[in-house]
């Protein structure tokens, strides 16, 4: 009931909020503190066993240990104030729309979680407390462990908990010297079909042409992502240098964009990762006479109606639309 107090306080009155917050946090630190002092509580389980010295000292100190401080609800709201935070946070993060981490922030974020749970979790090893270090280390380390987890849960909701290929490409080279092949892709949607192109030239000799076909429920972005990963493919599979040439700015963008959600973007980063340094990709604008992508603005439109196949998941918003409009029919 409290808890739930303070959650409708910090959304109506976030003053009255962080103050009800503040005040379960100064009375759970307070009992800990108070509790292991003046009962000379052990440090956590880990270290009943390390300071029991027989097995009827060991029942003692454990019993001792269950009923002064873990089975005590005032003692162990630490951590679900934190979890009230932490959903506040994402409470006012929604309602102003706020971005993304930069990445300093978030290399930072990661370094004082782990430090702080690492801490809580292996301080205790070998090492023997005072009482009064016991009672801090009582007093503080479910809440500090807890700042810990909160920080994963918070990175992993905002879409930037993975270990990501993906911050390899945030800088994707404009150009790789001593190229082999200039690759210029396009991707369309003509009469319903959705296709896209790659056209590989060395020199002015068209060397080989890509076409192929996605499904109509597929979008422009997904052909015009999809034809940049082609493209990598063949020069990964031929291990030759290419540069790309893309009328395409969002797509670009995407790649270069960090914690994308969208399994198609993630696997094209990781697709350039694994084409480190052989592949440059810059934005070219469309329909301004440049040869190689009026090429790929043919071959695509082509490639709508006789290109190969390609499965390509549909996008979240056709599913999205695809449920409404299923629902309201029931």
């Amino acid at each position: 009931m409290g808890l739930n107090l303070a959650m409708k306080k910090l959304i109506t009155w976030p003053k009255i909020g962080y103050a009800v917050i503040g005040l379960f946090f100064c009375i759970t630190f307070t009992t800990n503190f108070a509790i292991t002092y003046e009962y000379n509580v052990v440090a956590g389980l880990g270290k009943i066993i390390e300071q029991a010295h027989s097995f009827g000292d060991f029942i003692f100190r454990a019993t001792d240990f269950f009923d002064l401080i873990y089975h005590k609800p005032y003692n162990r709201i630490g951590p679900y104030l934190i979890g009230i935070l932490l959903a506040y946070y994402f409470y006012k993060r929604k309602q102003n729309n706020a971005p993304k981490l930069k990445l300093v922030f978030l290399a930072t974020g990661w370094i004082i979680a782990a430090s702080i749970a690492l801490t809580c979790q292996f301080s205790l090893f070998h090492e023997n407390f005072s009482r009064v270090e016991t009672s801090f280390y009582n007093a503080l380390s479910r809440s500090g462990f807890a700042c810990g987890v909160a920080w994963v849960i918070f990175v992993c909701v905002n879409g930037q908990g993975e270990i990501p290929l993906n911050t390899r490409v945030s800088e994707l080279r404009d150009k790789v010297q001593d190229s082999h092949f200039e690759v210029y892709t396009d991707g369309s949607k003509v009469d319903g079909g959705v296709g896209f192109s790659v056209c590989i030239l060395h020199g002015e000799i068209q060397h080989k042409i890509i076409c192929k076909k996605l499904e109509p429920q597929n979008t422009v972005f997904q052909a015009e992502l999809a034809t940049l990963g082609e493209a990598v493919d063949w020069a990964i599979e031929n291990k030759k240098k290419i540069n790309i040439y893309t009328d395409s700015r969002s797509s670009i963008e995407a790649l270069k964009s960090y914690g994308s959600r969208s399994k198609l973007v993630i696997s094209i980063k990781n697709k350039f990762c694994l084409a480190e340094g052989l592949v440059g990709v810059a934005w070219v604008k469309a329909h301004v006479g440049i040869s190689g992508n009026e090429l790929a603005d043919h071959f695509d439109k082509l490639a709508s109606v006789e290109g190969e196949s390609m499965d390509i998941p549909f996008p979240y918003s056709f599913v999205k639309f695809t449920l409404k409009k299923k629902l309201l029919e029931d």
